[in-house]
């Protein structure tokens, strides 16, 4: 659920597009409203190519211009990086997930969805459990998370950039990733609410209808 609401998130021109107005970066980066656009277009297409190296061009003061610097591609090569190992997470996951309940429903269809069922009420409580965590953890000390995340995630220090020079700080500021992060911490948890009521429907459903043979 994580990894599909993080590249949900990464792939979705509305949040982008709020975050831009949210944040008035129009104002900030001298940039209109339809240049953000492209750009953040480019750098969507650019996660999901084989290019190694952005390019975002944008028409800025009636030129047409590269926005960022070599600092700043470097670093989105070492993004792009983590993105793809995301994409990656939710395909194993997925089909990991896929055959534990095929092989799990193989053995006794019935007794399997009834255990599968108790897993998914346990797994989907914790995982409600654990992302309000985080999501409170982060509200209240974003700043430290934030720098200890890059910290733990690239070798280099190429995410040290300047928020008054650099266009990619500018473009999307911490209280931008802050906002998506909580945004996707939401969507887990209501996801995971759903599930936990798909669990207790199923194991209503079984020990009512389902003989109790099924369930030994």
């Amino acid at each position: 659920l994580v990894a599909t609401n993080v590249s949900g998130a990464i792939n979705e021109p509305r949040l982008y597009t709020y975050g831009f107005e949210r944040h008035d970066i129009t104002t900030a980066t001298n940039i209109s409203p339809d240049q953000l656009e492209r750009a953040a277009k480019q750098i969507r297409d650019y996660f999901n190519s084989d290019v190694d190296f952005l390019t975002v061009t944008v028409t800025l003061n009636g030129k047409t211009v590269s926005l960022y610097n070599e600092r700043e591609i470097l670093h989105m090569r070492d993004v792009k990086g983590l993105i793809i190992g995301t994409y990656w997470a939710q395909i194993v996951s997925g089909s990991l997930l896929f055959i534990f309940i095929g092989l799990t429903l193989m053995r006794s269809f019935y007794r399997g969805l009834y255990q599968l069922s108790k897993l998914l009420l346990t797994a989907s409580l914790a995982l409600i459990a654990v992302v309000l965590g985080i999501g409170v953890v982060s509200a209240i000390a974003w700043r430290p998370i934030f720098i200890l995340f890059h910290q733990v995630s690239f070798a280099n220090n190429l995410w040290q950039l300047d928020p008054y020079n650099d266009y990619l700080l500018m473009m999307f500021p911490e209280r931008f990733f802050l906002e998506a992060t909580l945004l996707i911490a939401l969507l887990t948890v209501l996801e995971a609410v759903l599930l936990v009521c798909i669990a207790w429907a199923m194991r209503r459903f079984l020990r009512t209808t389902i003989q109790g043979k099924h369930l030994k």
